[in-house]
């Protein structure tokens, strides 16, 4: 199974990131998980992580578990604002939607960022889902 260097959860509600983390911790698949309240939180994570030159790879997250609805900035503006960035690393960056969101305005809207998601999860995060999806990451690289 796939191990990642640093996960990044993108999440306004505690809970969830408490319980993906417990998760994601009891899985090993993570060195590492950090956590983002909103996506502008998340963007200037990104941004300190990944931009600089004296970075390490090990700074900028392999993965990141975006919300839609947070406050701030939401799951769909941080995508368009993380695909203005000029940052080499994000090319190696999976990210995926963690919502609890069905709504189909939702999902259409999300299809349109396919060049940059690797999944859209509806709540909660499952080990099942999680292993699907470590599957398909591991098909397309």
């Amino acid at each position: 199974m796939k191990i990642f260097r640093k996960i990044l959860l993108i999440d306004d509600d505690q809970i969830t990131n408490y319980l993906c983390s417990s998760l994601l911790e009891g899985m090993e698949i993570a060195e590492e998980i950090d956590y983002a309240e909103n996506g502008k939180e998340g963007l200037e994570y990104i941004q300190k992580n990944c931009h600089s030159e004296n970075l390490t790879e090990e700074d900028c997250p392999d993965l990141i578990f975006l919300d839609i609805n947070m406050p701030v900035m939401n799951g769909f503006d941080f995508l368009k604002e993380i695909e203005a960035l000029d940052i080499d690393k994000l090319n190696k960056l999976h990210i995926v939607l963690l919502t609890s969101s069905v709504s189909p305005k939702d999902i259409q809207q999300a299809a349109r960022f396919t060049n940059r998601l690797s999944g859209y999860i509806t709540k909660p995060l499952t080990e099942e889902a999680v292993k699907n999806l470590l599957q398909e990451m591991e098909e397309r690289d």
